[in-house]
């Protein structure tokens, strides 16, 4: 029989909140961190975490739930997600919760137009199996700060840019 776990609880205070590095635009994006995550508790399923999204700046720069690869100059480094697949389908779906602020979420459409939908606190985004590319952007004059999750996880790798 296995043994019983506890919960775990991550305070706040041992968050590491890091500037965010995905935007793809220069200047002050904001931060974000991971709670949930592998490298911080024994997770195999699920990560959460939360972001600030400063005015004029994406939270994420333009994805798909597919393969990203980003660089960024400031913080010289370069980031590659690669989302997981099952039977040749990628499978990754995402949440964002948000607690205060307001913005648009943008999605391409298959034709290339871009479709907007306003967002305002206490609104979930849900992004599920096969999502358009999308971003959530920062149109207002105050942060925005959501709490946001996904499932699988995806591999992530952080590099130096190469000079």
């Amino acid at each position: 029989m296995n043994a019983q776990k506890a919960p775990i609880v991550i305070k706040k205070d041992n968050i590491v909140r890091e500037r965010k590095a995905f935007s793809g635009v220069k200047g002050d994006s904001g931060w974000w961190s991971r709670a949930i995550f592998p490298t911080y508790v024994d997770t195999k399923g699920i990560m959460v975490g939360e972001s600030v999204i400063n005015p004029g700046f994406p939270s994420h720069g333009w994805h798909d739930h597919t393969y990203d690869n980003k660089e960024n100059e400031e913080m010289q480094v370069e980031i590659e997600t690669k989302y997981p697949k099952k039977d040749n389908e990628y499978i990754f779906e995402e949440f964002y919760y948000i607690v205060s602020g307001k913005g648009i979420v943008q999605s391409e459409t298959e034709d290339g137009k871009i479709m907007e939908q306003e967002v305002n606190a206490g609104d979930f985004v849900f992004f599920p199996r096969g999502v358009a590319k999308n971003q959530l952007f920062n149109n207002g004059t105050e942060k925005i700060f959501i709490i946001w999750g996904g499932t699988p996880i995806p591999e992530v790798n952080v590099r130096p840019l190469k000079k």
